[in-house]
């Protein structure tokens, strides 16, 4: 299988889990979904990819779908969903008894939305010539989502956590049904306290999850099919324009962001909502995925910061410490001396 790099971000096996649920059995909104999905979690972050066969059925069904009426309904959906999460993130958690009713809920609410959050931001990569005001329109729907998921993702693990009575990094190294299990019976799983890895593999719509040793070998024989390797200058879409040089800080996790050095130039896969305090440090944004209407997009116009977005690579390209030229003048940003 090829695929294509879609992100690196900052999820645990819990999240990825139900991401990769989401995207393979998709949204009756959408009427599309993906069949082939590859999953690595590692050191607090992971890395996700879709099969290059996928985003090119993506791209025809779109050329054949997109309109004004598949905006407005596949949007209402990614607002509806995203209200539904955020009042089920909400709930009383307040011991087992209610976490284990309403766990359920929120793995449903978090599968539903997911499965078209991305969807505005996917139109954006496949099919970039088509009307801009219509995508301007659908991106926007995703914005109002993201304001929502940045908060769900602090809110609900801190709730879960306490709960389990162990740290969020812990608890989120279970899958949901391992979770449900614990809540029921008291029993972690059998190889827990020796989890550092997880691969998730769907192919055909068939899934499979790996941990640790298993997890690393499927990992490296799926990632040497994407990897290139002697690339120096990467493209993107201006976001803001201007030119700067400057030393490169990858970040993947919050806690990369939180340490970001002062006028650096920012390379991330994506950037959230809650992460925009650290932004104002940086004098350059470059990232893998976006479009016009993403997040990166909309705080580098407040900032006034030169800004390149989807890449799809440049987090793979790039290592902290690199000395490069961003030129949002001709969307490029390349390594220099």
């Amino acid at each position: 299988m090829r695929w294509f790099l879609a992100r690196k971000v900052e999820f645990f096996p819990f999240e990825v889990f139900l991401v990769n649920e989401a995207y393979k059995y998709g949204n009756p909104a959408l009427k599309w979904h993906f069949k082939n999905l590859f999953f690595y979690y590692i050191n607090g972050y992971e890395y996700s990819f879709r099969a290059k066969k996928d985003m090119e059925d993506l791209r025809k069904f779109l050329n054949k779908n997109l309109d004004e009426k598949f905006v407005k309904r596949v949007g209402k959906e990614i607002r509806d969903s995203a209200d539904e999460l955020k009042r089920i993130t909400n709930l009383d958690w307040g011991d087992k008894n209610k976490l284990k009713k309403g766990l359920d809920l929120f793995c449903k609410a978090y599968i539903r939305m997911l499965s078209v959050f991305q969807i505005p931001a996917l139109v954006q990569i496949v099919v970039p010539n088509k009307d801009k005001k219509l995508l301007i329109e659908f991106g926007m729907y995703r914005d109002y989502a993201a304001k929502i998921f940045s908060e769900v993702d602090k809110i609900f693990p801190k709730k879960m956590s306490k709960v389990l009575g162990m740290p969020k990094e812990t608890a989120l190294m279970m899958l949901p049904d391992e979770v449900k299990h614990y809540l029921e019976r008291g029993e972690l799983p059998k190889d827990f306290e020796k989890r550092k890895t997880c691969a998730i593999l769907t192919l055909n719509g068939k899934t499979k999850v790996y941990w640790n040793k298993e997890a690393n070998k499927v990992f490296y024989e799926e990632y040497k099919k994407y990897k290139k390797k002697g690339e120096r200058d990467v493209k993107g879409e201006i976001a803001y324009k201007g030119l700067v040089r400057g030393k490169a800080y990858v970040a993947a996790n919050e806690k990369e962001f939180q340490n970001i050095p002062k006028n650096s130039i920012l390379i991330c896969s994506m950037t959230r909502y809650n992460i925009v305090p650290y932004m104002k440090k940086v004098k350059g944004i470059v990232t893998d995925q976006g479009g016009v209407t993403c997040h990166a997009a909309i705080i580098s116009r407040e900032l006034k910061v030169p800004t390149l977005v989807g890449t799809r690579k440049a987090t793979e390209v790039f290592k902290t410490g690199d000395k490069v030229e961003v030129d949002c003048n001709k969307g490029v940003i390349k390594k220099i001396k």
